[in-house]
């Protein structure tokens, strides 16, 4: 189940951006997420350039 947990973060993320969530959490959970896949051994670079992708987005939207 751990190797699913980097997509759960940025799932979580992407929801409580899209429902005006806590923009605290948003960053951190995609914080996570991006910690995740690029701790990941089984090739995660794709994914980890989407979050950091969101990241860059949204890490000054207010």
């Amino acid at each position: 189940m751990q190797h699913l947990e980097p997509e759960i973060h940025f799932l979580l993320a992407r929801a409580l951006h899209v429902t005006k969530g806590d923009r605290t959490r948003v960053l951190s959970e995609a914080r996570r997420a991006a910690d995740g896949f690029g701790a990941a051994s089984e090739g995660k670079a794709k994914e980890l350039a989407e979050v950091e992708a969101f990241l860059a987005k949204h890490k000054d939207a207010r």
